[in-house]
């Protein structure tokens, strides 16, 4: 009897140790503070979340983002209403990012937001939007069609740089100038529509823009002639040239 009591012992021990030795798996999903008044939740299906009301603090590779070490878990962000920019580096190396929802509120895109964000496939600018930043989406290479809206003044230097899956975009009205290496690399761009509201286009904006093939400019050769366009652009100025489109 006292055998068979050890040897239930034993067993029960046994048992007690291997579920101790377990892994536990930590479900809760990751939050913090990105801005004086912002907060951010990361859930368990990848969806980033961003609330609150404010600019979104800027980062750099060495002050990244508090989700950095957790990008390769996003697969999805929604910027509620009430957040007013998005940080520089806010979403820099998220590769696995497929979707994101930008509110009405967001007046600024911060230098390199999403660069190198490879799975975006497209994305809507809300007209809210004024600025994008330098390298905003650049190396977004599966990026086929992005919207600028009528809001937007400029483009920022390097703002689509490397966008090689990128085939036409629009410029509206309201943009005055193209940085420098704006389109630089985006080398399936086949059309371009520019507005003759733009009297610059900056040094190698359209640099080894290969399949490069129609320029539709709004106003006429002459207005043409007139825009101050930088160095290596051969590709848009051996384009043809459709004007006042």
């Amino acid at each position: 009897m006292k055998k068979r009591f050890l040897s239930l012992v034993l067993v029960l021990c046994m048992l007690l140790t291997t579920v101790t030795a377990l892994p536990i798996t930590a479900n809760a999903a990751s939050s913090g503070t990105c801005g004086d008044n912002l907060t951010w939740t990361l859930d368990n299906d990848g969806t980033l979340t961003i609330s609150g009301t404010g600019d979104m603090y800027d980062y750099t590779w060495s002050t990244s983002s508090p989700w950095y070490n957790l990008r390769s878990s996003i697969k999805k962000v929604i910027i509620e209403n009430g957040v007013t920019s998005i940080g520089y580096s806010a979403f820099a190396g998220c590769d696995g990012l497929t979707s994101i929802t930008i509110p009405d509120s967001v007046t600024s895109i911060g230098d390199e937001a999403f660069y190198g964000c490879d799975g975006l496939t497209s994305i809507t600018i809300p007209d809210s939007v004024t600025s994008i930043g330098d390298y905003a989406f650049a190396y977004c290479s599966s990026l086929t069609s992005i919207t600028i809206p009528d809001s937007v003044t400029s483009i920022g230097y390097g703002a689509f740089y490397g966008c090689s899956s990128l085939t036409s975009i629009i410029i509206p009205d309201s943009v005055t100038s193209i940085g420098d290496g704006a389109f630089s690399v985006c080398n399936s761009l086949t059309s371009i529509t520019i507005p003759d509201s733009v009297t610059s286009i900056g040094g190698s904006a359209f640099y080894n823009c290969s399949s490069l093939t129609d320029v539709y400019y709004g106003g006429s050769e002459d207005d043409w002639d007139e825009i101050k366009i930088g160095w290596d652009n051969d590709y848009l100025l051996n384009a043809n040239i459709i004007f006042n489109y």
